[in-house]
């Protein structure tokens, strides 16, 4: 899901809906503060984050902050065989558009659309499908979007180096 493995602080916290709970980036010292999250539904491009250690207001603003994210989206595919004991592997291809959001610096949820066209996406998905199936004829066992959300500027904590991210949600 990510680059860094923060065992306290693990990326499945993003969606257990406990504001107490959090992600944890150390944001500045690794080179790619990114998250990977499979897209519930084709149709879901809408997404509140509660940007922040919601925890309390104190912990919000003594931890590190998205200020700014660079959003992306992905086909990937599960090729048949393509598994191990601990998980599938994926062939992805990167939708070519991509978007950044700006995050204010509050204590609270903030909602973003995700400006890419739900009929180009889909086209675009079927697309690499189609590709990948005349390139490599091999059965495809699943496929899905990824959407990658990049962090590439943040607001400082005031204490703490710590990027956090208490909660995201994909919105109907």
């Amino acid at each position: 899901m990510e680059n860094f493995s923060n065992k306290k602080y693990p990326p499945s916290n993003l969606f257990d809906n406990n504001l107490k709970t959090c992600w944890v980036s150390d944001f500045g010292k690794i080179k790619d503060s990114s998250i990977y999250i499979k897209i519930p539904k084709k149709n879901q491009f809408s997404i509140d984050i509660f940007s922040g250690y919601g925890k309390s207001k104190s912990l919000y603003f003594k931890n590190s902050r998205p200020k700014k994210i660079r959003v992306k989206i992905f086909v990937a595919i599960n090729p048949s065989g393509y598994v191990t004991e601990i998980g599938s592997f994926y062939r992805a291809m990167k939708y070519p558009n991509e978007n950044i959001i700006y995050l204010k610096d509050k204590f609270g949820t903030q909602s973003f659309n995700i400006q890419f066209s739900h009929k180009k996406i889909i086209d675009f998905q079927n697309m690499v499908l189609k590709d990948f199936d005349l390139k490599f004829k091999k059965k495809i066992d699943h496929s899905c979007l990824i959407l990658k959300l990049e962090i590439i500027d943040i607001y400082k904590g005031s204490k703490y180096d710590d990027l956090c991210i208490s909660e995201i949600i994909f919105k109907q």
